[in-house]
């Protein structure tokens, strides 16, 4: 299993992972002049998203990949789990939304990684169970 035998270096992790895609968010997203242009979707800057993306997957050697979408949304993956963890801004396509805490789901990040974590685990008990039985 993968950092879940202690409680800090899950959220540990989970807090690196959101700081880094945070940093992903402006890297491929954020214009200095017209910032996060709610007008429109997808990479943004010259910033190469393969790249960006190969980054920050490797701080989990690719047991959590991250996909980037918009600055409004974005998917993660856990190795073993057969689900897509989607976070997004409950308004995606209003484009008068403004940019806040609230509208960005880049600040989930780790709630939704410490969540996947821990289902990942009590299917790993299911199984366990199942192949014991």
């Amino acid at each position: 299993m993968f950092f879940t035998n202690e409680a800090s270096l899950v959220k540990e992790l989970a807090t690196k992972l959101q700081e880094k895609c945070q940093d992903a968010r402006r890297q491929l997203f954020y214009d200095p002049i017209k910032k996060f242009d709610y007008s429109m979707g997808g990479v943004r800057t010259n910033a190469s998203l393969e790249d960006v993306t190969k980054e920050v997957n490797a701080i989990t050697n690719g047991f959590i990949t991250f996909h980037f979408v918009s600055h409004r949304r974005l998917w993660f993956e856990v190795e073993g789990v057969d689900k897509r963890y989607t976070l997004y801004c409950a308004k995606e396509h209003d484009f008068n939304t403004k940019e806040s805490a609230a509208t960005n789901p880049y600040n989930k990040i780790a709630i939704a990684v410490i969540k996947a974590l821990m289902e990942r685990d009590e299917m790993e008990i299911m199984y366990q169970l199942l192949i014991a039985a």
